[in-house]
């Protein structure tokens, strides 16, 4: 229905239309479930998907040693975009997660020797209080991506202290493609709590008056 220029009422919806990506957000699935309106798809070019993703893996230090645990929605970029893509452009190793759920989850760190996945800050909260009660082996794990909401201090150290592997903040929207920036592995826990990273190579960023678009120096 998409290609054809129906309505899309699905939000698992991806289609490829030629060298394009039309994806459905999250964000217009919660507004419609709360009676509002909004944006109903993004179109994105699929060399941008493609490339974000490579700069992604390539910030983060992921590589065909890796083992990706990607538990994101995959209508969403942060599961198929940054998690399909960025394995296909490390040659790594994907396990694709269908639901998250801590036990779960360290149960396959430790069986399936994962290193790296992408998780909002309340996932490793679950993930450290499973971890408390049944310890597992975590020696696999090397970086951690986070983002989506505040990363609290606390977060950072008992996730450097109790999975000994790096934990790196993000930021991106759907219409970049989506990361826009990333905390580099050698950041400190400052600069993972107090901002979102550096922009990732050829993202330009610019901090800009709401009123005027007026950019600050």
């Amino acid at each position: 229905d998409g290609v054809r220029g129906g309505p899309i009422t699905s939000v698992e919806t991806l289609l490829v239309i030629d060298d394009q990506c039309l994806q459905t957000t999250a964000g217009f699935e919660i507004a419609r479930l709360a009676g509002k309106e909004a944006i109903e798809n993004t179109v994105i070019a699929i060399f941008c998907l493609v490339n974000n993703a490579r700069l992604f893996c390539r910030r983060k230090q992921v590589g065909q040693h890796s083992v990706w645990a990607n538990f994101m929605p995959l209508f969403h970029t942060a599961g198929c975009a940054t998690g399909v893509l960025g394995c296909l452009q490390a040659s790594c190793k994907m396990l694709l997660i269908k639901h998250f759920d801590a036990n779960v989850f360290a149960r396959l760190i430790e069986e399936q020797k994962v290193t790296t996945c992408f998780a909002v800050p309340t996932m490793l909260f679950n993930l450290l209080e499973v971890l408390e009660q049944n310890p597992r082996d975590m020696s696999s794990l090397e970086v951690i991506t986070t983002g989506g909401a505040p990363v609290p201090p606390d977060l950072v150290r008992r996730v450097r202290d109790r999975l000994d592997c790096h934990l790196l903040s993000a930021f991106g929207q759907t219409e970049h493609s989506p990361m826009i920036s990333l905390n580099p592995v050698e950041s400190t826990i400052e600069q993972i709590v107090e901002t979102a990273g550096q922009p990732l190579p050829y993202t330009e960023v610019s901090i800009q008056l709401p009123e005027s678009n007026e950019v600050l120096p």
